[in-house]
């Protein structure tokens, strides 16, 4: 799980990032977050859960992990700022 980057919804798909792979499963992203640690996982967008340890920067509505770019929705955003003590 620590290896996860983040998860991204894909039609009836997610997939899941990791630092040197992809992988793709047939499943929703609400049924994959149900299953995912909160301590560690956060969702971001409709389509993006990332883990948060793996976050390298926020900059505006846009995560930065690795090398990946994730938008970050108005919806959560303040719940975002809140769980990572940034105000």
């Amino acid at each position: 799980m620590n290896d996860i980057l983040y998860l991204e919804a894909k039609g009836d798909h997610v997939k899941f990032y990791l630092s040197d792979k992809i992988y793709s499963i047939h499943s929703t992203l609400t049924s994959i977050e149900q299953k995912l640690s909160p301590d560690i996982f956060f969702r971001v967008h409709r389509s993006f859960i990332v883990n948060i340890n793996k976050i390298n920067t926020i900059e505006g509505g846009t995560l930065i992990i690795d090398r990946y770019m994730i938008p970050v929705s108005n919806r959560f955003r303040a719940a975002l700022f809140k769980r990572l003590q940034i105000s």
